[in-house]
């Protein structure tokens, strides 16, 4: 997954669909992808949860790509972040995935990461 294709592709997926869910920070790994997301909403109960708005932007990368390789897990796994410290270790970890995968020897090199919106805990 760690290729232009996918990161241009779920960038613009992540773009398009930002009416349920703002994505953050994201790291693009050869098996898997870390990002963090938030509700771009104040009322909950009127929009989708994160695994019915992940599924949908999934469904449209699917789509998009045309590579029937690329296929998702089933389910998500998320936790929530209530502070900007834990906001901080979250990205340092997320940054630092390549350097442990021995992919990058400094996570600033690792081309497969970006931002789509600048999260901030409010």
């Amino acid at each position: 997954m760690a290729q232009s294709i996918v990161q241009k592709s779920l960038h613009s997926v992540w773009l398009q669909n930002d009416m349920a869910w703002h994505v953050g920070r994201y790291v693009i790994m050869p098996d898997h992808v870390h990002f963090l997301c938030r509700p771009a909403f104040t009322n909950l109960e009127e929009h989708p949860g994160v695994e019915s708005w992940t599924a949908y932007w999934e469904s449209n990368f699917s789509k998009q790509t045309q590579n029937k390789m690329w296929c998702w897990q089933r389910g998500v796994f998320h936790h929530r972040i209530r502070s900007d410290a834990h906001l901080a270790e979250t990205i340092n970890y997320m940054r630092h995935n390549p350097v442990r995968a021995d992919l990058a020897k400094d996570p600033d090199t690792w081309a497969w990461q970006g931002e789509v919106h600048n999260l901030r805990i409010e």
